[in-house]
């Protein structure tokens, strides 16, 4: 479990995500991969919101500034984006190396994590099959 603050000054606490579907996107404003999909990062959320699946940027090392001028101005995402900071989460999570995807089913249990990147449909349509979301292919 984490608890972190979002771009919206608002905290979010994991466990309080319980009962749906979370996609966490461990990313950096850096780093070109992370940067390359966020567009079909986007476009599952706009998908499969309606749904019930929380789709969560997780930033790792930056400042709120930062992120949500790339995030908003450059790659104009409107999921969730919270601010690791200090990368502890990271941490917790042994991310090695961004973007790292970890797919959460509604009782809090990972069920896929995709290491690199960028992430294309067909990845994101198969891990989100393991968290219960009916995808359409």
């Amino acid at each position: 479990d984490f608890t972190l603050p979002s771009t919206d000054g608002e905290v979010v606490t994991l466990s309080e995500l319980r009962g749906s579907p979370v996609i966490l996107n461990f990313w950096a404003t850096w780093c070109p991969p992370c940067r390359a999909e966020m567009p079909e990062l986007e476009a599952f959320w706009q998908m499969y919101k309606s749904d019930q699946l929380l789709l969560i940027g997780v930033d790792q090392g930056e400042d709120s500034a930062v992120v949500e001028e790339f995030a908003r101005g450059v790659v104009d995402t409107t999921f969730p984006l919270l601010l690791d900071q200090r990368t502890d989460v990271g941490a917790l999570y042994r991310v090695r190396a961004l973007p790292t995807t970890v797919f959460i089913d509604a009782d809090g249990r990972i069920q896929a994590i995709k290491v690199g990147g960028p992430l294309n449909r067909a990845s994101l349509m198969d891990g989100g099959q393991r968290i219960g979301l009916a995808v359409q292919r």
